[in-house]
């Protein structure tokens, strides 16, 4: 049974055990997990802890079933909502996320994204772009759950209330703006300019 109350840190990390997990030979039927922290270069004992919270233990001296792990994990981020995915925002950034093929692999897909500019409705990286007037519809018919913003500062917080008017209780921001949102919403907040801020800082102390 899927543990609902797992830390946000060892969910994050269900995406590099998957990578790893993929790199390992197709004649390794089973993979510790020493192994896997000495490849992903990380601590054994948390290696131990996520993999036992996310997929139970190993067997004593032989570890993991490489494809039951891998299934096991992937029921974390793989779901039904590759249809429930979408963006508010075509311009450069948000054209640039619908381009990116890398989503498939778990299981997401963004189905469809919206705009205010008329001039920018058409079609982008495989996706259709609609007017943000189709938005309310679009969203009760495929129970749109995920939304990603893309737009302006200055209207994140609008649109971040329509998506969650529609029914949304997931939102990717991209907008350098602190979105306020009820109880029962999650926000992942992408601020590009800390974390270029933080290499640098990285860099000047190498």
């Amino acid at each position: 049974m899927k543990n609902t109350e797992l830390k946000k840190a060892t969910l994050g990390r269900v995406p590099l055990y998957l990578e790893y997990l993929d790199s390992v030979s197709d004649d390794e039927v089973y993979v510790s997990s020493s192994e896997i922290a000495r490849g992903l270069n990380l601590g054994e004992v948390q290696v131990r802890k996520d993999l036992g919270a996310l997929s139970g233990k190993g067997r004593p001296k032989i570890g993991y079933d490489k494809e039951e792990l891998k299934k096991n994990l992937k029921s974390y981020i793989e779901n039904d909502c590759g249809s429930k995915v979408i963006l508010v925002g075509a311009g450069k950034l948000g054209k640039a996320i619908l381009g990116y093929g890398g989503f498939g692999k778990f299981g997401l897909a963004i189905s469809a994204a919206f705009d205010s500019d008329p001039e920018k409705t058409g079609e982008a990286g495989g996706r259709q772009i609609l007017p943000i007037s189709a938005l309310p519809g679009y969203c009760r018919e495929h129970e749109v759950k995920i939304g990603i913003i893309t737009v302006p500062v200055g209207a994140a917080q609008s649109v971040c209330d329509l998506l969650v008017g529609c029914g949304v209780r997931v939102i990717w921001n991209f907008a350098p703006t602190k979105l306020k949102v009820k109880d029962g919403v999650i926000v992942q907040q992408e601020d590009m300019a800390l974390s270029l801020a933080y290499l640098s800082f990285k860099l000047e102390n190498l």
